[in-house]
């Protein structure tokens, strides 16, 4: 269950009208049962970034190709 960012998508919903809306990437790290540990956060972390940095860089690389089409 994903509790850490409610707060955030709450705020923004109770502001209305966002512009972007919220968006989270998250690392798993364990599966949440009595054998938790903290081997795979640095795995987790690693992972959670790359795909951040790949979404930013396909985001970025499509406005690029709109804006040269207009």
């Amino acid at each position: 269950i994903e509790m850490e960012s409610v707060g955030i998508f709450s705020a923004d919903y109770a502001r209305g009208k966002s512009k972007y809306g919220v968006y989270m990437i998250r690392g798993v790290s364990d599966k949440a049962n009595k054998e938790k540990n903290d081997d795979y956060h640095t795995l987790a972390i690693n992972n959670a970034s790359r795909v951040m940095s790949d979404l930013l860089e396909f985001i970025f690389d499509k406005s690029n190709i709109i804006k040269k089409m207009k």
